[in-house]
């Protein structure tokens, strides 16, 4: 993954917004993963239009976190995300 590439939700997942959180639900898989304000802000930017840039800066205009420390979980959030099958990373 580099920063131009494009996250996408499979269209498999199911998501429900909790309180604060949101619920992931793999449809093909029966798996629920639950998400934080944060994993769920981020759930929430990913559109197929995105690239990951672009949600590390919005991201960035949200919270207050150190700039190093946003990138470098986005990144993870969304390989965890790939690598669990939620979405998929189109490299542009």
């Amino acid at each position: 993954m580099n920063l131009s590439t494009i996250p996408a939700h499979n269209e498999e997942v199911y998501y429900h917004k909790v309180e604060n959180e949101g619920l992931l639900i793999h449809g093909q898989k029966g798996k629920v993963r639950t998400v934080n304000f944060v994993g769920d802000f981020i759930w929430n930017l990913i559109d197929g239009q995105k690239s990951v840039a672009e949600i590390i800066d919005q991201v960035k205009s949200e919270f207050t976190y150190q700039v190093d420390t946003i990138k470098t979980d986005v990144i993870h959030y969304l390989n965890e995300l790939s690598d669990r099958s939620l979405i998929y990373l189109r490299e542009e």
